[in-house]
């Protein structure tokens, strides 16, 4: 994990728990923080994967990425990515 500048940062996450007894993924993904007002800020988000990587390889850090960083995952858990809530 790391910041670039004070609105772009990055992170290579592996998460242990993805579903459907899945094996451990790794995520890489950065994000862009900008701010639209004084109270709010849009927060842009990619995630990186391997061009030569497996289609099921693929998809798996795609669900990863989406269950833990998406609008309903659980970025700042503590137990995100373990299966434990």
């Amino acid at each position: 994990m790391g910041s670039v500048f004070p609105n772009f940062s990055f992170a290579q996450l592996c998460y242990a728990y993805v579903g459907d007894d899945a094996a451990p993924v790794m995520v890489m993904h950065i994000r862009a923080w900008v701010p639209i007002s004084a109270t709010e800020t849009e927060i842009y988000k990619w995630v990186f994967v391997p061009k030569n990587a497996s289609v099921e390889w693929k998809r798996l850090s795609q669900r990863a990425f989406v269950r833990a960083l998406g609008v309903g995952g659980c970025s700042g858990s503590m137990t995100c990515g373990t299966g434990r809530v």
